[in-house]
């Protein structure tokens, strides 16, 4: 945890841009998923 804070402390702007990618490939994955279910469910 020491190193994270130290890491996020240092590059902040950084951490924001990460966090955003984070939240973008998340909300892919998940869109691929509901994809995924739906097509079953219809078939």
């Amino acid at each position: 945890m020491e190193l994270t804070s130290k890491i996020v402390g240092s590059g902040f702007e950084f951490s924001s841009f990460w966090m955003a990618v984070l939240v973008a490939v998340l909300m892919s994955v998940l869109n691929g998923i509901i994809t995924e279910f739906f097509s079953r469910e219809v078939h």
